[in-house]
């Protein structure tokens, strides 16, 4: 698996936990990287809890 611990990583394009952008994210993360994401809002803020978590 790659490590990526200490690297910073930036996802734009996260429509929804079925984008590729998401993957992408989730991936990153679990090799380790910092993550800044820009997604967009959903009404209920349910994608945002997640994204945070």
């Amino acid at each position: 698996m790659l490590d990526l611990n200490g690297k910073n990583a930036f996802v734009t394009g996260i429509a929804n936990n079925r984008s590729i952008a998401w993957g992408i994210a989730q991936q990153l993360h679990n090799a380790g990287a910092n993550l800044g994401v820009n997604f967009l809002p959903d009404e209920k803020g349910r994608y945002e809890k997640k994204v945070r978590d």
